[in-house]
């Protein structure tokens, strides 16, 4: 290949990248793909397309062009750790662990790869798992807030909190306008129920973005334990126009509203949950207590029937009901 050829891809995969990184995806793309069809064995086109194809969660897209990439570049940890992101993703989680791993060893001062090494692990349910890979990665990136954040949750998720808090406050230290280390430091204090402190973190992270839904969901959660229900309410309110298809915060709306006895607003949301998710013990129950506090006692009693004949943990306070 001639020397103004090969200047031509780099300068597509280089331009293909800043594009990629302004949240510009199909010009990105477009890039990518004009490069590889300069080359079809370029593996840096085929590993950038490839992993912005995952972003997209288009699966098999994506996995064809990183099996090429790695095929072409065996030993590059960052392909190999991509393909790896992208076989859990699709379902594969073991394969895609082990390429992750054997990215890990053929790069240990690779920070990124370490770093998508813990985010797996912790979505397999293994902080200390995650929290050993978090470590790896700040070793090698000591000064980096949102890596540091990220091992401080998974051992907050050990319930290592005071631990977990030096290391937020460290985070803090190198950017104090880091949103999540902000959030996750206002849950740990939360957890340790410092209410005044973690409402003043939580508030601290709502100001540099609005939309945290770590820290609206959990100030919440504080306004409710420092007993400003009104507050809670607005909390979970605007969480839930952020997110409207997240059931489990509609749901701690609903709770909420019903222990202020505001029983219609919370029956018009637990109707909502339950049309769409019947089963659920904890919908079924609280649908039920909206109906019963609002004294229609039968239907209460209809919906809760199931639970009544199973091993529900709402069973005994439905029985409770019943012998009033």
């Amino acid at each position: 290949m001639d020397a103004t050829l090969t200047q031509q891809i780099t300068e597509l995969n280089a331009q293909g990248a800043q594009l990629h990184l302004q949240g510009k995806l199909a010009k990105a793309a477009d890039c990518y793909r004009q490069a590889l069809v300069l080359d079809d064995d370029n593996a840096t086109s085929h590993n950038n397309l490839g992993f912005l194809l995952a972003q997209q969660k288009q699966w098999k897209e994506a996995l064809k062009h990183l099996q090429k990439a790695v095929s072409l570049a065996p030993k590059n940890a960052n392909f190999l750790s991509n393909l790896g992101q992208v076989l859990a993703g699709m379902g594969d989680v073991q394969d895609g662990l082990d390429l992750l791993h054997k990215a890990a060893n053929l790069d240990p001062a690779n920070a990124q790869v370490w770093d998508n090494l813990a985010r797996l692990r912790l979505n397999m349910g293994d902080a200390a798992g995650a929290e050993n890979a978090w470590r790896q990665a700040h070793r090698n990136a000591q000064y980096d807030a949102r890596i540091i954040t990220s091992l401080a949750t998974a051992i907050a998720m050990q319930n290592r909190h005071p631990e977990a808090i030096t290391l937020y406050q460290q985070a803090l230290d190198i950017n104090p306008g880091y949103a999540d280390a902000w959030a996750q430091l206002g849950v740990s204090l939360f957890l340790r129920q410092d209410y005044g402190s973690a409402r003043e973190a939580l508030q601290r992270a709502l100001t540099l973005d609005a939309a945290n839904y770590t820290a609206l969901r959990h100030l919440g959660y504080v306004l409710m334990s420092l007993g400003d229900k009104a507050q809670a309410v607005d909390s979970f309110k605007t969480l839930l126009n952020y997110y409207p298809d997240t059931d489990s915060v509609r749901l701690d709306l609903a709770v909420i509203l019903l222990s202020q006895s505001q029983n219609e607003p919370a029956k018009q949301q637990l109707e909502f949950l339950y049309r769409n998710d019947s089963h659920n013990d904890r919908v079924m129950f609280y649908y039920g207590l909206s109906l019963y506090q609002s004294g229609d006692k039968p239907q209460a009693f209809e919906i809760w029937a199931p639970l009544g004949e199973s091993d529900s943990p709402y069973k005994q306070k439905i029985a409770e009901f019943a012998r009033d």
